[in-house]
């Protein structure tokens, strides 16, 4: 997640803008679910508009934007449901209406979701070989291979063992440069190891999924990673259980990689 407080610092700065997507933190992040404003205790008047999707946390569709009432007005004016007459089916509406009344009365929901994101972490954070590069405060964690954590051919380095970072070749376009104090990795062979680690975790009867990306699409290519998405429909004992078995997962096809 953003760092919204430097941000803003850079927006008073250069005098631009700010346009913040909560569509993953709204409903998920927070006390009460209002996202990185209220993480980070920032006036929601100190962001130019606030946008994100009504499909993650109120489990509708559509979406949403809030700023200023100029701001607001021409969205409303300009968007697809007034234009042409697009509006989301009155139900998915109700739903997302009942989606806020829900998280306005029941803020334990939102405590249990958290402290079940923490448990799962909790468990992961004793892999040697990984890293999670997710904020501690989100619900949706991306575990990823720890660098210079296998060597050009796929296999896992021993403690201690310099790491020889992939050339770049035509046949081999996936190794990206993450910048100079870091070597290169590997995105290929990053996928095929998390895949596997995926087919062995349901092997044990815990579904997750690696992350889906359309690569070449962004300046910036995200690493290659794992995605968990923590739930208050679980408890915390649940959740302890199955991010046990991620974790023997994990070590299993990474220690046989040595």
């Amino acid at each position: 997640m953003s760092d919204l407080p430097k941000l803003i610092e850079l927006k008073k700065k250069f005098k631009y803008r700010l346009i913040l997507d909560e569509s993953i933190s709204f409903g998920s992040v927070g006390r009460t679910g209002r996202g990185l404003t209220e993480l980070y205790n920032v006036p929601a008047t100190e962001v130019d508009m606030l946008i994100g999707s009504m499909a993650n946390g109120l489990c509708a569709t559509g979406g949403f934007c809030a700023g200023s009432i100029p701001v607001t007005e021409h969205q409303r004016i300009n968007g697809t449901a007034f234009v042409f007459s697009a509006a989301i089916p009155a139900l998915l509406a109700v739903c997302a209406s009942e989606g806020i009344n829900i998280l306005t009365s029941t803020p334990s929901l939102l405590e249990t979701l958290q402290d079940n994101a923490r448990a799962i972490r909790s468990v992961l954070d004793k892999v040697d070989l990984i890293e999670i590069p997710s904020h501690p405060a989100s619900a949706v964690i991306h575990v990823c291979i720890r660098r210079h954590a296998y060597n050009s051919s796929g296999g896992m380095l021993a403690p201690g063992a310099a790491p020889q970072p992939p050339k770049h070749t035509k046949s081999n376009p996936a190794v990206l440069t993450a910048s100079k104090d870091h070597f290169e990795h590997d995105w290929h062979t990053e996928e095929r190891l998390l895949q596997e680690v995926v087919e062995e975790a349901l092997a044990q009867g815990v579904m997750i999924t690696r992350a889906k990306r359309l690569r070449g699409q962004e300046p910036w290519e995200p690493r290659a990673s794992l995605k968990i998405v923590a739930t208050a429909a679980l408890t915390r004992k649940e959740c302890e259980k199955a991010a046990g078995v991620i974790k023997a997962a994990l070590v299993k096809v990474l220690s046989r990689r040595r």
